[in-house]
């Protein structure tokens, strides 16, 4: 616990159980992430923690979102994300979600299953959407052009709990079909 805290919670002395959390520490993890990865799109995971105020300060850090539902999106456009910097990351996802998720402009997906890619096939509208394999096989079933990019746009944003020093990320190989 930071001086900060401290000071708020002993000021404010706020019902238990809660959640206190410094902005700037925030700000201090994802410059910090920056700094180690400097070629990596980071991506902070909404579902970690949805507050508003999280979301308003990465987005003005350039922080990519990865979202899991239809609040998560909602959220990110409402604190003025470009949909371009979102992406719908949960793997399992209801055909009526991923068409309202195009419909907002999200054009990036992830998926682990033929059905998951057959779903996103369906929504899809006019061919603008890229879509993220975990595997070459995965991506073959996208398209037989598809190719991996070097790149490390499944970077995630550490939570709270686990920030230390050296933050723990965890990268993946990126798939898109031309």
């Amino acid at each position: 616990m930071n001086k900060r805290i401290a000071k708020f919670l002993a000021d404010n002395q706020p019902e238990t159980p809660c959640l206190v959390v410094d902005l700037d520490v925030v700000a201090q993890a994802y410059k910090l992430l920056r700094r180690y990865m400097p070629l990596a799109k980071i991506f902070y995971a909404v579902k970690a923690n949805p507050a508003p105020e999280v979301v308003a300060l990465l987005r003005d850090l350039e922080s990519n979102f990865d979202v899991a539902s239809r609040n998560e999106i909602d959220l990110c456009l409402e604190r003025g994300v470009a949909p371009e910097r979102i992406s719908f990351g949960n793997t399992i996802k209801k055909e009526r979600d991923i068409a309202y998720a195009f419909g907002c402009g999200v054009t990036l997906y992830a998926f682990d299953s033929q059905a998951e890619l057959e779903k996103l096939a369906r929504a899809e509208n006019s061919g603008q959407s890229r879509h993220t394999a975990s595997s070459p096989a995965a991506a073959s079933a996208i398209s037989p052009r598809a190719r991996p990019t070097p790149s490390a746009e499944a970077a995630r944003e550490p939570t709270m709990s686990q920030r230390s020093d050296r933050p723990s990320v965890s990268a993946a190989t990126r798939w898109v079909s031309s």
